[in-house]
């Protein structure tokens, strides 16, 4: 495996997340994240609706942790489909919070 190429290093995760555009909300698994982004996968039921048209939007990345609410405001800059999954790459704005 080659050096880490990004500003600020991924960790491979498995967390289940929703990904919100206004007023919608997408489920998704974050494969990885750090401080300037994350690669999520769109949960088979919220996958019809998404496709390429998808790159530039902002979206919040949402997740609830016991009684803190934390949200993360990014673009996404990618969207990838393999092997019947589809994913989106987003950088975030705000970091994680």
């Amino acid at each position: 495996m080659g050096a880490e190429q990004r500003r600020y290093p991924r960790e491979e995760v498995e967390m289940r997340l929703s990904l919100v555009f206004g007023h919608r909300k997408v489920a998704v698994k974050v494969r990885n994240i750090s401080k300037g982004g994350a690669l999520v996968q769109v949960e088979a039921e919220d996958s019809p609706g998404i496709g390429p048209s998808e790159v530039g939007r902002v979206a919040k990345l949402r997740m609830e942790d016991g009684h803190a609410f934390v949200s993360s405001r990014g673009t996404i800059l990618r969207y990838v489909e393999e092997g019947g999954a589809k994913y989106l790459a987003l950088a975030f704005t705000t970091g994680v919070v």
